[in-house]
């Protein structure tokens, strides 16, 4: 599947708040500094810079069990879910203009 986020891995780094950086020093993502910071700032930054990984990772473990039949389908379909997540391709889970949860 062709890759068209930034291409990981990326890291999280605390500078006056937490920003999300690839290789280069490009800046994908920033938790601002006027967020207050608590125990959920740095678990949400690790959690970002993980997502090209963990976005890897669901796709090689769907391709690799998705022709077997004693998976249940139910657990695929969560892969695939989550993998339209990821990629832009579900209609929930983000938004353009207001909110879409």
């Amino acid at each position: 599947m062709q890759t068209c986020h930034t291409p990981g891995p990326w890291k999280a780094i605390m500078a006056y708040g937490y920003r999300i950086e690839a290789a280069g020093g490009k800046v994908v993502a920033k938790l601002p500094t006027h967020c207050p910071l608590t125990a959920e700032n740095p678990a949400n930054a690790y959690l970002i810079a993980a997502a090209p990984e963990l976005l890897d990772v669901c796709q090689a473990v769907l391709a690799e069990i998705d022709n077997h039949s004693d998976i249940p389908d139910h657990d695929k379909q969560l892969l695939r879910d989550a993998i339209a997540r990821a990629t832009g391709q579900a209609a929930v889970g983000w938004m353009r203009s207001g909110r879409n949860d």
